[in-house]
């Protein structure tokens, strides 16, 4: 029994350990470059500003934070909602860690000119060689588009 308890506690660490190992850090100050991105097509509506230019990343085992411009959102990563201030109102979003990237589904619900109106976007964070890749599909009552933005580390 003491053996099997043993057995089950290494393996335990050892699993946690290769776990941790594939979680991808994003932690930076990263630019876009726009010749490497590509900006979709479809009618999802324009791109926000602040996804333009730089951004910081600050990331640990169960937060992310993303500063563009003078705004930041914060998202937990063990897959809970987290509310971070929209272009529209709030956004609710859920992130978690899935195998080398993160993925952050979200909502956002405000009133529009033709009423109320919902958005809903999944971002998918990743790394090619040096480059990070932030590739989102969004959601509109115009349609959906989908995004994949690059960004080179500072």
């Amino acid at each position: 029994m003491k053996r099997a308890v043993t057995t089950l506690a290494v393996l335990t660490f050892a699993l946690s350990v290769a776990l941790l190992a594939q979680a991808p850090n994003f932690t930076g100050t990263w630019k876009l470059n726009a010749e490497k991105s590509e900006m979709g097509g479809g009618g999802g509506g324009r791109m926000g500003g602040g996804m333009m230019g730089e951004m910081v990343v600050k990331q640990t085992a169960g937060e992310l934070s993303v500063t563009r411009g003078e705004q930041t959102s914060v998202y937990k990563l063990d897959g809970s909602e987290s509310t971070n201030a929209g272009m529209r109102g709030e956004t609710k979003s859920k992130a978690k860690v899935e195998g080398a990237t993160i993925v952050i589904d979200s909502t956002s619900s405000f009133e529009g000119p033709n009423g109320a109106m919902t958005i809903t976007s999944k971002e998918v964070w990743s790394m090619d060689g040096s480059n990070l890749v932030v590739t989102t599909t969004r959601t509109t009552p115009r349609g959906e588009r989908t995004t994949k933005m690059v960004y080179d580390k500072q």
